[in-house]
């Protein structure tokens, strides 16, 4: 309950906090809500039933029999305003039909039929205001068919109702069956007459069947009645006619709440991209806790917006005296409301939980929203629902260890040091696996055994996707797992899991912070939510205590967590994890995009809460571990491959010392090699950059060392030696041996083996024979069901149709029309009286037939459209099956088809209704679709870098774009004939051969502003393929059939939004598809009817038919900034810039790359601008050094020209990239940072590509191709696709795009990071050859063992600012004075007692020794019997240094120690505090 509480605070603070962004609801709900409130356009007026006509009793149903007779129109002709029309027409003309009518025109009072040649002349020819209705016959000759099928064709407006009543597009029979008001009855007394019996329709439909039974039966007397009776139900009032409003005020309601809608999106998938719920798992806070708290918070923010809305719509309704009709309806409203802002709040939750990327959720929150009706939601939660569950911690499954056996030459116990007795374990780990899949048959950790100490931070130290996070995932117990975990020594992790999770705390790569808290309110939220009982005294003590580690920082508490840096925000989820004395934490790369300085500060800060604490950090940096780590695992593979020390690894690993030698390049190496094997006859020369040379010693010649040293130092200056400097392993060499003697290690699985496990739990469904969409309904009797009604027993008291079914019926003609069949009837043996007495609800209102001697009574509902035609065709084939038992083919059929409205009434429609507009709404969705699929590419293209490569392979821009315009240009014309033929043999009345043909040319004109457009938006969107192609599908939506519904819909064809909106070239194919189309409507329907008049031809069309009148128009619907060096730099970074400043033109022809004060961005005025410069000559490799977002990205992109660049020079190859950019791509290879490949490609053909642009011969690609892939070890990968390579073997696909051309310039942007260390090698070798070759190699990185391998000069930057220039030993040299010893002490003596009495003494004897070496060394770690000691000594002496520990190693009882220098990242650190220090003094 306290989490609970501490949550709904903390959602409340957010929510009044963001008052501004409520403030803007708010302002635009209410402007949306005043347009629909206070409408100028005029509303069509709603027709209720007058409340004295509702039932008195609601409790049954009212039976009305007999009100209107069949036999007659007299009350038809009462209700209709003026003349009623007295003519019939018909069609086919023959001797049946004629005689048939001209009975029906006497019995109904009518006067003239009127034959046509077939439907389509009667439906052109057909008018309203003459022919009471059209009749169709189907498979008649001049013989009494045994068969009557017909179709009633009726006018579609209502002839019935008021003559105040506006018609609009409303179909008669899509019409309520409703009532007639007092007024609009004239006092007739047939408030309860059905439509279909006022309308004339079943008295048309009995008068036809009577008539042709009468011809049937000419010599006998039919004494058989059909009497129809309509049933009334229960109901609180009845409409005619349903009220209905401009479109506008339905466009405000549908925009008024998508504010709301898409902040809580906005909110809800923040939280659940940075997996805030996984976290506060940890702390004991169930998922739905902190929904429910969401939800409670949005409900009231919504709540605000629900009370300003009813408050609105209650204040009208009480002003309007139409509308006065109580509390009830606005009660009503207000519980709609509610219900509607849950509906809100859940799609919202729904949402976010399926798509957990918080842009993706949006973009397609707003896609739902504009492409659903006016709710706004759609079914979205289904995928979510099926989804499979987060795997949680449970009680470990047996599994037997030998069936993932160790490696026992990498992998064996001997590679595991399991730490001094006197330590405490906290956490131990034994066979634990975790596996890809529920059928444990692809494991994902293999097996990891490990013991984790108290007051120690373990480092898990691997390469991208080994299984880091799982482990740690395993740890927080997020992740099922097989074996054991103890922690503390007793408890099981799974069987204890509420226990653990009370010491536990972890922090992933995201930040679980909320925006709108400040810093202090955010570290007391996690200090009270970890507390078993609130104690607010020591949540103040906590939270002063991590405002004070923040304060180097310069984090104010006061400050908003939203205001804050990526990086203090992750050393304030730091701080949150350690609040409270958390006992295990558990990070997960803390540091990867940090600079320096919050760097070290975040390891500063580790290093301090160290004490009694487990810190369990994964990284794949070796720096970061070896500056970082006490204990230290290297995980390959999903096994982990050593544990232990770091100098435990180092001795066992990396156990070769290395001669490093810088001497003058001029003289000779050979008298050295021979000099130094006349001590060490197995010493190898293993690395030769530039000026320095590096030996390999084995270990145990560590007693010859020192006589070794002293031979260099004496003949030092004959030899050319500058420098002498002797290292142990570090841990780079660590990584690199294990990983590479790994047998485990696999370049690709075996994909051919993988099993896929296909659940097939849908079976195909077969869909209704011959059922077609279209805009009318009709009934009639299928064959079969005569089969039925001879069925029905003739003890039946009454019929009831049970299931009706949609079936079609297609006319000779090609006109389709929907029908109702009969399914099922079912024979009931009570009187249809009594059940509607007594227990009317167990009528199915579809209808029903009941017979007594010789009347059968029709029962139709009023409250469901079209059953009265349906019961009364089922009675009338009752009464043939009565009148003719042995003769089931004499049957009737109908079909209820109304005659559409005529052109110039439905031109006045469109003007505010467009959804009959199928041509023009259909290509609104499948234009914008199929032209924003061409961003997919485009996309991939512009983002990867490949748009990059593909001009230094020679690809000029102007060739790209058209090249591109041509070929998605082509393909879309493609489906554009693809869509013309569908429409060709798509069955669209009223739309000719011509009216497509124009469509489709308006298509293909649409085709090239649309791709534009398409292309534009690429430019500017970032991100996934996917999410570019629903931006570009919102575009392209929202320009075209947004705008064509804003254009129609809400501004009433506004002239000068038709103007605007006719740049957008998808708004101009919709309204030219409108008007071809409406066009082709009027002229069929002209031409047609124009056939059917005496004297009509296409001349004189207008006099004859004035709304037939062609029309000869188509209506439409810098600042000054000062460069140099600043006081802050370093003399050789002065140098070096001062040297290119003062280049000439000769000067520059001689390297390949120049960079001369190259800026990162224009400074504000006043400020120093920050330049880089730096050259690189032949053969050689330059490293751009620094830490995670420190700029050298930027400057690898702005030497390939994809960032500019305002100041400064960059020379290629004697080419200025500023002025001829496209000539120095000539002379350059471009790797960027895990990118630069289209995925659908395999390597062969991207190569390919490449060299086609370049123009070589096909011949020659091939051989090439083959040359690249066997020195990258492609051989067996180069016809696979892209996307389905491993990420390691997609790195090496880079490599070979950046190399295939053999440029003079390779400029890669961290070509190996995260990658595995065979990876690492792999490319190594084959940067070092190309630079044998001849060529320059400039990459980025932020891997100091990269540097020391491969530079032979680095330039180390940090934010955009040159902090020092040289060769990697020069600048650990300069920068880091002194070195570092590791020495570990053996632990020796009979007891425990006298072990720690043993090593308390060899400790002070060791700290005396250091001590003596400098006075002011520094103790830098100490766990148990390890040590770790920082010697400034600024000129070493390393003959002296080596004999002094040989000497002494006994008598200090050391069992190992390694020496090293300071590493790159500690020089940058150095570089970094001075110029701090310099600045404070300074200021």
């Amino acid at each position: 309950m306290k989490a609970f509480k501490l949550l709904l605070k903390k959602n409340f603070i957010s929510d009044v906090r963001s008052w501004i962004w409520l403030l803007f609801e708010i302002l635009v709900f209410m402007l949306c809500l005043l347009y629909s409130v206070i409408n100028p356009l005029q509303e069509v007026r709603r027709h209720e039933m007058d409340s004295k006509l509702v039932p008195e009793n609601k409790d049954m149903v009212h039976m009305y029999k007999g009100f209107v007779p069949l036999s007659d129109l007299n009350y038809t002709r009462e209700l209709i305003t003026g003349d009623m029309p007295d003519s019939l027409f018909y069609t086919p003309e023959n001797a049946f039909t004629k005689k048939l009518l001209n009975g029906v025109i006497k019995v109904l009072g009518l006067k003239s039929i009127k034959g046509f040649e077939d439907e389509i002349y009667l439906e052109s020819n057909f008018d309203d205001k003459k022919a009471f209705a059209g009749i169709v016959f189907y498979n008649t000759s001049d013989d009494i068919p045994q068969r009557l099928s017909m179709s009633l064709r009726f006018p579609s407006e209502l002839r019935t109702v008021h003559s105040d009543t506006p018609i609009y597009q409303n179909y008669w029979v899509t019409r309520c069956t409703g009532f007639l008001t007092e007024n609009e009855m004239k006092g007739k007394g047939l408030k309860h007459v059905s439509l279909y019996q006022r309308e004339g329709f079943l008295q048309l439909q009995h008068c036809l069947f009577l008539q042709w039974l009468s011809l049937r039966q000419a010599d006998s007397e039919n004494t058989v009645e059909i009497v129809y009776g309509s049933l009334l139900y229960p109901s609180d009032i009845y409409y005619c006619e349903f009220s209905d409003s401009p479109n506008f005020r339905w466009f405000c309601y549908y925009m008024t709440f998508i504010i709301t809608y898409l902040s809580l999106v906005s909110k809800y998938s923040k939280e659940v991209q940075e997996n805030i719920f996984a976290y506060h798992w940890t702390y004991k806070v169930q998922n739905g806790h902190h929904w429910l708290a969401h939800f409670i918070v949005s409900f009231v923010h919504v709540m605000i917006l629900v009370i300003i809305v009813t408050m609105a719509f209650a204040i009208k309704w009480s002003i309007v005296p139409e509308f006065n009709f109580g509390y009830v309806p606005p009660l009503l409203f207000f519980v709609f409301m509610v219900l509607y802002g849950i509906a809100l709040i859940l799609t919202a939750m729904i949402t976010t939980a399926i798509f957990r990327n918080a842009k993706t959720a949006i973009v397609f929150s707003i896609t739902i929203w504009i492409g659903t009706d006016k709710s706004g939601f759609s079914l979205i939660g289904i995928p979510y629902l099926c989804r499979r569950k987060k795997k949680r911690a449970r009680k470990p499954d047996p599994i037997n260890p030998r069936a993932y056996p160790l490696n026992r030459q990498n992998s064996s116990w001997l590679n595991y040091e399991f730490g001094a007795y006197n330590l405490s374990i906290m956490l131990s780990l034994k066979n634990v696996f975790t596996f890809l899949d529920d059928h444990k048959v692809y494991p994902h950790l293999k097996d990891i055994t490990m013991r984790i100490f108290k007051n120690e931070i373990s480092i898990i130290l691997g390469s991208n996707n080994t299984g880091k996070t799982t482990l740690l995932k395993v740890l927080a117990g997020w992740v099922k797992y097989s074996g054991s975990i103890y922690f503390d020594g007793a408890h099981e992790v799974c069987e204890n899991l509420d226990y653990y999770q009370q010491y536990v705390d972890i922090c992933m790569s995201h930040c679980p912070l909320f925006d709108m808290l400040t810093v202090k309110e955010t570290l007391s939220y996690f200090a009270l939510i970890k507390q078993k009982e609130v104690n607010l005294e020591q949540t103040n003590l906590e939270v002063y205590k991590w405002l004070d580690r923040l304060k180097p920082a310069a984090i104010k508490e006061h400050w908003y967590v939203k205001r804050l840096s990526y990086a203090n925000k992750r050393l304030l989820a730091l701080c949150c994890a350690l609040c409270n004395n958390t006992t295990i934490v558990l990070l997960d790369e803390p540091t990867m995009n940090m600079r320096s300085f919050e760097q070290s500060l975040y390891w500063h800060i580790l290093q301090k809460e160290k004490p009694d604490r487990a810190i369990i950090v994964t990284t794949n940096s070796v720096d970061e571990a070896e500056h970082l780590g006490d204990r230290i695992g290297v995980l390959s593979d999903g096994y982990l491959m050593a544990w232990g020390t770091p100098i435990f690894l180092k001795s066992h690993f990396a156990k070769d010392y290395s001669l490093i030698l810088l001497r003058d390049t001029s003289k000779p190496l050979r008298p050295i090699l021979d000099l130094l094997r006349t001590y060490i006859s197995n010493i190898v020369i293993t690395n030769q950059i530039g000026d320095k040379v590096v030996f390999k010693m084995p270990p145990e010649k560590r007693p010859e060392y020192q006589k070794m040293l002293i031979a260099l130092e004496d003949n030092a200056s004959e030899y050319g030696i500058r420098n002498i400097t002797v290292v142990s392993g570090e841990m780079g060499d660590v990584f690199m041996n294990l990983s590479l003697e790994s047998e485990l290690q696999q370049n690709l699985p075996d994909l051919s083996n993988v099993i896929f496990l296909i659940n097939e739990l849908t079976k195909s469904v077969q869909p209704l024979s011959n059922v077609e969409r279209g805009g009318m309904m009709g009934f009639r009797l299928h064959e079969s069901s005569r089969k039925l009604v001879d069925d029905i027993s003739d003890d039946c008291e009454h019929v009831e149709i049970r299931d009706l079914q949609q079936g079609s019926m297609i006319s000779k003609f090609s006109i389709t029309h929907h029908s109702y069949i009969f399914e099922t009837f079912e024979c009931v043996k009570e009187r249809f009286h009594d059940i509607m007495e007594y227990n009317f609800y167990k009528f199915n209102q579809k209808g029903a037939v009941q017979r007594i001697g010789n009347e059968f009574t029709v029962w139709a509902s009023q409250n469901i459209f079209h059953t009265a035609p349906v019961a009364l065709n089922l009675a009338q084939n009752m009464m043939l099956r009565h009148l003719y038992p042995d003769k089931p083919e004499i049957i009737t059929t109908i079909i209820n088809n109304p005659i559409p409205m005529s052109m110039s009434a439905k031109f006045s429609l469109m003007e505010s209704q467009i959804v009959s507009l199928r041509i023009p709404l259909t290509l609104g969705i499948i234009m914008p679709l199929s032209v924003s699929s061409f961003i997919f590419c485009l996309a991939e293209e512009l983002n990867n870098g490949f748009f990059t490569l593909q001009k230094m392979a020679g690809l000029r821009l102007i060739t790209f774009w058209i090249i591109n315009f041509v070929w998605d240009f082509v393909t879309l014309l493609i489906y554009c004939i693809l869509y013309f033929i569908v429409m060709i043999f798509s069955t669209i009345e009223g739309f000719p051969l011509s009216g497509k043909l124009a469509t489709f040319l308006l298509m293909c004109l649409h085709n090239a502003p649309a791709l534009f457009i398409v292309y534009l938006t690429a430019l500017f969107v970032d991100g996934n393929k996917m999410r570019a192609f629903l931006i570009a599908t919102i575009v392209q939506m929202v320009t075209g059939l947004c705008a064509f519904v804003l254009y129609w819909d809400v501004t009433c064809h506004n002239s000068v939004v038709l103007y605007i909106c006719m740049i957008f070239p998808t708004f101009a194919l919709l309204q030219g598809a409108s008007n071809i189309y409406m066009l082709s409507k009027e002229r069929q329907y002209c031409a047609h009817r124009c056939e059917g008049i005496t004297d009509c031809t296409p001349e004189n069309m207008c006099e004859m038919m004035q709304n037939c009148c062609s029309q000869s128009k188509i209506h439409g619907p810098s600042q000054h900034v000062v460069s140099g060096y600043s006081v802050y730099d370093d003399d050789d970074v002065i140098e070096e810039k001062l040297r290119v400043a003062t280049f000439k033109a000769k000067n520059v022809k001689k390297y390949n790359v120049v960079v001369d004060q190259l800026e990162k961005e224009i400074p504000k005025h006043g400020e120093l601008l920050k330049t880089i410069s730096f050259t690189v000559d032949k053969q050689k490799c330059f490293a751009i050094y620094g830490s995670r977002n420190s700029g050298k990205t930027h400057i690898i992109k702005q030497l390939v020209g994809e960032k500019r660049f305002f100041y400064g020079e960059i020379y290629i190859c004697k080419v200025n990239t500023k002025r001829k950019l496209n000539d120095a791509y000539v002379h350059m290879g471009y790797c960027p940072e895990s990118k630069g490949l289209v995925s659908g490609f395999t390597p062969r053909q991207l190569l390919t590509l490449l060299f086609r642009i370049r123009g070589l011969p096909q011949k020659l690609i091939t051989e090439k191709i083959r040359e690249i892939s066997i020195s990258l070890c492609l051989q067996g990968l180069i016809n696979k696709k892209i996307g389905q390579l491993p990420r390691s073997i997609r790195r090496r696909v880079s490599i070979a795009v950046a190399f295939m051309a053999n440029s003079s310039v390779l400029i890669l942007d961290e070509p190996t990071r995260g990658l595995p260390a065979i990876e690492k090698r792999l490319i190594w070798n084959v940067l070092r050859y190309l630079r044998y070759c001849g060529n320059s190699i400039i990459f980025a990185t932020t891997d100091s063992h990269e540097c020391d391998v491969l530079a032979d000069t680095v330039l180390i930057v940090d934010d955009g600012v040159m902090l020092a220039i040289g060769s990697a030993h020069y600048l650990r040299q300069k920068f880091t004075v002194g070195f570092y010893v590791d020495i570990k002490l053996r632990l020796d003596g009979s007891t425990d007692e006298e072990t720690d009495k043993n090593l308390k003494i060899d400790l002070e004897n060791v700290s005396r020794f250091i001590s003596f070496l400098h006075s002011s060394s520094e103790l830098i770690k100490v766990n148990s019997n390890v040590l770790v000691y920082y010697v400034p000594v600024e000129d070493v002496s390393y003959s002296y240094l080596f004999g002094s520990l040989e000497k002494n190693r006994r008598r200090l009882n050391i069992s190992e120690y390694s020496i090293c220098q300071g590493s790159l990242t500690n020089a940058m650190d150095n570089i970094l505090k001075a110029r701090s220090r310099y600045a404070m003094i300074v200021s």
